[in-house]
């Protein structure tokens, strides 16, 4: 189920441009620092 989902992410990402990418990846790790600390680290 998991790796599915992963698979799906992969494809999405090949379909965005390099800059889209990072923005996604600073988006992604800054909402993951919210959720695992409670506040933006």
């Amino acid at each position: 189920m998991v790796e599915h989902n992963v698979e799906n992410q992969q494809k999405m990402l090949e379909g965005l441009s390099k800059t889209e990418r990072v923005q996604l990846a600073n988006l992604l790790r800054k909402f993951l620092l919210t959720n695992n600390d409670g506040e933006p680290s």
